[in-house]
């Protein structure tokens, strides 16, 4: 094992349950994991859509780095 999950745990990615290809938990006694660990171009698109949306929505304050 590997931390808390080993890879016979793992059912689907959470790509196939967002393309409708995997129904993801079946009960509400299962669990979603979702690790987005080493994914910095993740965090950069989200924090890019993030503080779009806060700065149309007039949330926020913004500073000059």
């Amino acid at each position: 094992r590997d931390g808390l999950f080993s890879k016979n745990d793992i059912i689907c990615e959470i790509g196939q349950v967002i393309a409708g290809r995997n129904p993801g938990r079946l009960s509400e006694t299962e669990i979603t994991v979702f690790d987005a660990t080493g994914l910095a171009a993740q965090d950069i698109l989200t924090a890019r859509e993030l503080l779009g949306k806060a700065a149309r929505l007039g949330f926020g304050t913004s500073a000059a780095l």
